[in-house]
């Protein structure tokens, strides 16, 4: 198993993401493993995570289109907007048929402003919002602007609705389905939350925890493990040859002479035979120079070959 990698794991119900975290970090004896973008305990499926010196490049999974399928549930408001919470509110199912939720859905779509809720991971003052909550001490932070690129009802079994949705980064689905059901003429909490896409990555090439954490031990392949210069194939590439190879491994200088780059940044900047050396942007304050974003080579003995 190369160390340096992107993991993809479809995660079960009842953990958290920092836990499928520490029990990857536990079974492959690697130091520095994290996460790119926070998936809730109740919540289920792909959850990107980054091994070793992938945890440099984790920035680049967190602003992606994500893509989820979820269960609504009419008639009860919880105060976490999820099955984990208290339930705060009950009001009569109404009636829904295709069209009226196929209207709320339009409702819904394109850019919307939405209000973060007070359980959430976002921080105020350097406290993440759901510990302030806890805490009797909820902070509601302003609506902000999201994109809802698609949102599609799946079916209607009252007082369940599922439907599916392919929206921005920092889209909270628990909170689109809090005023999906307040247009409605109800209220209600998501009761069961999918993600099946992020930043090009689909749940089909995940592993389940269990299967990912057996083969870990065990040290067998992993069609799951992506190469870091295939994780980042969505980002511009050049190829640079030995020489250059060899400054970027000791981070000197790169300047627009010595690279031509597509665009401004950011780029990944590939070896001859293909390895992720770095990822690099022009420098906005030095003219003609490139700063890096990452350096990725691998370390290696005095004189040795990169």
């Amino acid at each position: 198993m190369h160390k340096d990698s992107i993991l993809l794991i479809d995660k079960p119900p009842g953990l958290s993401s920092a836990a499928v975290v520490a029990r990857v970090k536990k079974y492959s004896g690697i130091k520095k493993v994290g996460h790119a973008g926070t998936l809730d305990p109740f919540a289920t499926g792909l959850l990107v995570v980054c091994l070793g010196k992938a945890t440099r490049i984790s920035r680049y999974f967190l602003g992606g289109n994500k893509s989820y399928e979820a269960t609504l549930r009419l008639g009860t408001a919880t105060e976490t907007q999820d099955p984990e919470g208290a339930i705060t509110a009950t009001l009569p199912v109404p009636e829904v048929d295709e069209k009226k939720l196929l209207k709320v859905c339009e409702k819904f779509s394109g850019p919307i402003l939405q209000s973060p809720p007070v359980y959430s991971a976002l921080k105020h003052n350097g406290v993440p919002l759901y510990r302030l909550a806890r805490q009797g001490k909820a902070v509601q932070k302003p609506p902000r602007q999201v994109v809802i690129h698609r949102l599609q009802p799946e079916s209607i079994q009252l007082p369940d609705i599922r439907f599916s949705v392919h929206c921005s980064s920092g889209t909270y689905i628990r909170t689109l389905a809090l005023d999906m059901a307040e247009a409605l003429g109800s209220t209600g909490h998501l009761v069961a939350l999918k993600r099946t896409e992020t930043c090009g990555f689909s749940l089909a090439q995940a592993a389940s925890l269990d299967d990912t954490l057996n083969s870990l031990q065990t040290s067998q392949p992993m069609p799951s493990l992506i190469p870091m210069a295939e994780a980042l194939g969505f980002l511009p590439e050049i190829r640079v040859n030995n020489t250059l190879t060899e400054k970027i491994f000791h981070g000197k200088v790169l300047d627009t002479e010595e690279i031509s780059a597509p665009v401004p940044g950011p780029i990944r900047v590939l070896t001859e035979d293909g390895r992720l050396a770095a990822v690099i942007r022009r420098d906005e304050s030095r003219q003609g120079l490139f700063s890096y974003d990452a350096v990725l080579l691998p370390r290696t003995a005095p004189g040795g070959q990169l």
